[in-house]
């Protein structure tokens, strides 16, 4: 359970530290400095309240094939949202490619 605690944390952690600077300047506030800080101030909150949660009401027992079936669940999950994703931009590229096949000089509207 450490392994694949210390793997989600290195995938998912890597990306996400990187980009909180930039989506603290993004929310519009002339001092990035205190967005950044309230971001990483709600993100260690809601860590420690979903733990306590989790642990008082005993809703997710902390037990090796529990961790794994979460695990496979967002894997699998992650992974039909990008196909769904990749097959409605094919299926937009092929609508456009039969368009400009069929009228060329409609092409041009676009």
């Amino acid at each position: 359970m450490v392994a694949l605690g210390g793997c989600a944390s290195f995938f998912v952690g890597n990306a996400f530290q990187a980009q909180m600077p930039e989506y603290a300047h993004d929310l519009g506030t002339g001092n990035a400095d205190f967005s950044y800080t309230a971001l990483l101030a709600a993100n260690a909150a809601g860590a420690v309240i979903g733990g306590l949660v989790l642990e008082s009401r005993g809703l997710l027992v902390a037990r090796p094939l529990a961790a794994i079936v979460l695990a496979s669940a967002s894997v699998i999950t992650g992974m039909v949202v990008l196909t769904w994703t990749s097959g409605l931009l094919g299926l937009v590229g092929v609508v456009f490619c039969l368009i400009g096949f069929f009228a060329p000089t409609s092409v041009h509207i676009f």
